[in-house]
């Protein structure tokens, strides 16, 4: 990070038959409020002694994403274009599939589901409740998903790869005599892998 810039670079090379360098890139990328991505490239291909300039406004949707491209060559060769991405994943445990404006498919998620467990077994057997509009802490941090009706919630995003812990968070929890029946689950996100994780909750009472 420089200032408000986020740069990157990019080095390509060949191995065999001959080792070279074959291009590099540099990036960045600026962020210009909610939703809206600024990006400016440059690549030069050693083969063609190419250099190429290129600028793009990303706009977030929600579920999708739309980008509109402009960029010219060395070569005095001009292009224009709009693109529009998403990213897909499904939910196993609802069998329900799910659209981003951000890519999914290089990091790991959990399915994770809320209920009342009210014989303290840490299994959701039948007749007990769901717990909705529960939130959860990853690695410590405020995670923006929360439980629906059913008691369940996509956690999206996660880093591949790593140990990270996940854990209800206790301030989302209206009801002060229910409490978790984990303290948290760490978890190594595998890319295109959901871990389907449960969270009991148990009623506690004061003496």
């Amino acid at each position: 990070n420089v200032g408000m810039f986020r740069l990157g670079g990019q080095a390509s090379y060949l191995i065999r038959p001959e080792a070279k360098l074959t291009a590099l890139a540099l990036v960045a990328d600026r962020s210009l409020g909610p939703g809206y991505l600024w990006n400016r490239s440059a690549t030069y291909t050693v083969q063609d002694a190419v250099l190429r300039l290129t600028s793009s406004l990303t706009k977030s949707l929600g579920s999708y994403a739309v980008a509109v491209t402009a960029g010219v060559s060395s070569r005095r060769e001009f292009n224009v274009g709009v693109q529009v991405f998403t990213g897909i994943a499904r939910d196993p445990r609802r069998s329900q599939w799910i659209f981003d404006a951000v890519p999914m498919a290089e990091s790991g998620a959990v399915s994770a589901r809320v209920f009342i467990d009210t014989n303290g077994n840490g299994i959701m057997d039948p007749g007990e409740q769901p717990v909705k509009n529960i939130g959860f802490l990853v690695n410590s941090a405020n995670h923006a998903v929360r439980t629906d009706d059913a008691g369940i919630a996509y956690v999206g995003h996660l880093l591949s790869n790593r140990n990270t812990d996940i854990a209800i968070n206790p301030a989302t929890v209206e009801d002060p005599q229910l409490v978790p029946l984990l303290k948290g689950m760490r978890v190594i996100p595998r890319p295109g892998n959901v871990t389907q994780i449960d969270f009991p909750l148990v009623q506690t009472g004061e003496v």
